[in-house]
């Protein structure tokens, strides 16, 4: 197995007005469109009620499990736990499931979408994320509240690690049960978030941060979408799982993705 695995301890936290409320309360507050997460000058955003992983790369306990099913066992989280823990919550422990780089890096698949889907597959953390019905906004409000300046203080490391937790960020929108709960505009919206993104990265080459996942992201919501030009672009048998965008088709996913949010 990988051994490529990183540790990223951080202690600054992002006040979530809802994090101790229940789910019809999260979905109140999303659907009124509060501003449900403040800055933070790291990378990613902390919520107070994300799960804390009781056994993780670096570890004594760690180096002690003898299975590949152990590692996984260890980071369930517990049923009290995906009963009582936030939206927001949620996601940052699906980012922060442990070996999660390594795991991501062993991988065979050319596709992030079907290298991180055989990944998520191990989790009820996903499967719960799934199952909530704010779980889309949820997602955009956390990925508006990344801070790509976050990467400036990072060093090489654990660059490479959050480009993992970013593209793992970004499949989570291309799950079916998620994506069906945007309408045509809330995808343009998603589209335009996710364009924004790919731009303000491309400005700047951080060192250790890996891209691969934004624009295959952008061209599979807008294949989800029946968007003609790009059903014809890529034939109507494409499935998820395998999806990919090489390199020199990068320039017309984003000439279609602009044209779509026109």
């Amino acid at each position: 197995m990988n051994k490529l695995f990183y540790k990223f301890t951080i202690t600054l936290s992002v006040v979530c007005i809802f994090c101790q409320c229940s789910n019809n309360s999260e979905e109140k507050n999303i659907e009124n469109g509060i501003n449900i997460l403040s800055a933070s000058e790291l990378f990613l955003p902390i919520i107070d009620d994300s799960y804390i992983y009781p056994v993780v790369p670096g570890t004594d306990a760690w180096e002690n499990l003898g299975s590949i099913e152990d590692i996984y066992e260890v980071s369930q989280l517990p049923d009290r736990v995906l009963k009582s823990i936030s939206t927001l919550g949620l996601i940052r422990s699906i980012l922060d499931i442990p070996g999660l780089d390594g795991f991501y890096l062993a991988s065979s698949n050319s596709s992030p979408i079907g290298t991180l889907y055989r990944i998520f597959a191990h989790y009820n953390s996903v499967s719960e994320l799934e199952k909530r019905k704010d779980s889309g906004n949820a997602l955009i409000s956390f990925y508006n509240a990344v801070n790509i300046d976050g990467l400036n203080s990072s060093s090489v490391g654990e660059r490479m690690l959050l480009s993992i937790q970013h593209t793992a960020l970004e499949i989570l929108f291309t799950k079916p049960a998620i994506l069906q709960q945007f309408d045509l505009r809330q995808k343009k919206q998603l589209i335009t978030s996710l364009l924004a993104r790919h731009n303000q990265i491309a400005q700047v080459q951080y060192e250790g941060f890996i891209v691969n996942g934004t624009i295959t992201v952008i061209a599979w919501i807008l294949y989800n979408s029946k968007y003609e030009p790009i059903v014809q672009y890529y034939g109507n048998n494409a499935i998820a799982e395998y999806f990919d965008v090489r390199t020199d088709q990068t320039d017309d996913i984003i000439e279609f993705a602009n044209d779509f949010i026109k």
